[in-house]
Order: structure tokens, then C-alpha cells, then sequence
């Protein structure tokens, strides 16, 4: 009898200690940002890097966009390509952390992770210490959508841009999704076009313009979830902004004025 009263009243004790874990370790494995991730590795050619990110669930294969494109399987921890060293561990069916390391090469610009119903991730290479356009027809411009990750902490809506150099003549055909899941709220295609942009209360505007040749969209959203994501997709590559409303950009503004003030401090005291 004894015996029986002191497991009965285990159990739910036990149980409690159970989901309390269960949801500590949800709470830690939840998709976060790293704080000076920016999805861009710049740097001159030949030099090296490490870069670090997350990418938000279980991805399953990594594409390098070289002359002809190299697609490698994440497999037992390892996404080396034959462009740079790459690793990554799963954390959780949420978050994913991936390191990779190599040398800066005018051959590779941008690589992208993708995995199923996931919203494709993408990190783009950048020369420092040339002019780093490109203005290929065909293509997209992705220094037109800097910053893909974007800290948005206390701001009531954000506006993302995604940029096509479209081939002459062409008919762009593009999609637009948000979402995790990668849910496609605007499609162009060859004929048809479909827009169910009212269906989603957070999208506040998409303003479709043409700039030079360029076929440009602006975005501008209000928050869903502590983190957002936003797609662009044209000739099976993409641009997708990740906004964080959790944690706030630099103040580059702020930066500024106390340089600006150090610099007249150092006019004065020489006796300008």
C-alpha cells in the first residue's frame, strides 16, 4: 500500500520534470540568428575565411552556383565541397549550425542550402578589392537585397527588395513565398500570373517596378513570428531575407556621430 502511494505520487512528478524538459530543450533548439551573421562573406581573392551560420531545420543538400553546378549532399556531418571545407551540426529538426572555410575565389559567388517544404538559404561571396557586380543577363542582383538578415527589433514593418536582370525580351518568371515551409503568395509564369498576395494580412505592400532593364520588387512586411522569412526565385535561384524581430541592427547612425566627433576633437586639439 505504502509502495504503491509513493509511485503514485512519482509519477506525475516525474512527468511534470519530463515536459518542463522537453520544453527547456525546445526552447533552446528553436531557430535563432547569429549576431554578426549577414549571409556575406567578403574578403580579396585569395584569402581565407570562416563563416558561421544557422539555418533554420534540416537541410539537406548544399548548391554551389560555378560555371557548371556542383551539388553536395549533407551526409554525417559534412558538406565539403570542392570550393571549401563545410560542417555542420543538426541541433535540432529547427536549427542547424554550419561552419565552412576556404579561400576567396572570383569563380564562386554564391551557394545556396535547400531541403524539402524548406525555404531556401542563401550566402553570396563578395571581392573586396574589386568591383564586384554582376550585371549578366539572366541573372539576379543580389547586392541589391543587402542585408538578407535583417534585425528589425521594435520597428512596425520592414521593406526587403529583390532585384532581376532579366534576358532581353524575356518574360520574367518569378515567384515570391514567405513562411518557413516556403509558401508561394505571387507567381509569374509563362502566361499566367498568380497573385494571392491579399490572402497574407502581413505583406502591407508589393510595389513591382522596372529600373534599367531591371524587373525590382519591394516587399514591405509587418511581423509574424519572432523570425520571418522572405523569398525571391528566378532561374531556379534564390534571394531569401530572414527578419529578426528579436534583435536590433547596429546603429551605424549612432557610429557615425561619434566619429564625427572624434574627428573635430582632433581638429581642436591641434588647432584647427
Amino acid at each position: 500500500m505504502h509502495s504503491k502511494c509513493k509511485e503514485d505520487l512519482m509519477a506525475p512528478n516525474m512527468q511534470a520534470l519530463l515536459v518542463i524538459g522537453f520544453l527547456v530543450s525546445g526552447i533552446a533548439c528553436t531557430y535563432v540568428t547569429l549576431p554578426d551573421d549577414t549571409r556575406v562573406i567578403k574578403g580579396i581573392e585569395n584569402s581565407t575565411y570562416v563563416y558561421k551560420t544557422t539555418l533554420p531545420g534540416n537541410y539537406e543538400q548544399l548548391f554551389l552556383y560555378l560555371k557548371q553546378t556542383e551539388v553536395v549532399d549533407l551526409k554525417d556531418g559534412i558538406c565539403t565541397s570542392t570550393m571549401f571545407e563545410c560542417s555542420y551540426k543538426l541541433e535540432s529538426e529547427d536549427l542547424m549550425y554550419v561552419t565552412i572555410s576556404g579561400v576567396i575565389s572570383a569563380d564562386l559567388k554564391w551557394i545556396t542550402f535547400k531541403g524539402p517544404h524548406l525555404v531556401p538559404i542563401s550566402v553570396f561571396f563578395t571581392l573586396t578589392n574589386t568591383t564586384d557586380i554582376n550585371l549578366a543577363m539572366g541573372t539576379m542582383q543580389p547586392q541589391y537585397s543587402f542585408p538578407l538578415i535583417i534585425r528589425a527589433k521594435g520597428k512596425k514593418s520592414v521593406t526587403m527588395t529583390c532585384a532581376i536582370f532579366p534576358k532581353l525580351l524575356e518574360r520574367v518568371k518569378y515567384k515570391l513565398s514567405t513562411f518557413l515551409n516556403n509558401t508561394v503568395y505571387y507567381e509569374v509564369k509563362q502566361i499566367t500570373t498568380s497573385n494571392k498576395i491579399k490572402d497574407y494580412s502581413q505583406i502591407l505592400n508589393v510595389e513591382i517596378v522596372s529600373v534599367v532593364l531591371h524587373k525590382v520588387n519591394r516587399i514591405t512586411v509587418k511581423q509574424v513570428n519572432d523570425i520571418d522569412f522572405y523569398s525571391c526565385e528566378y532561374s531556379d535561384k534564390s534571394i531569401t531575407h530572414v527578419i529578426d524581430w528579436t534583435t536590433a541592427q547596429p546603429d551605424s547612425a549612432n557610429t557615425i556621430r561619434i566619429q564625427f566627433t572624434i574627428f573635430l576633437a582632433c581638429l581642436l586639439y591641434l588647432g584647427f
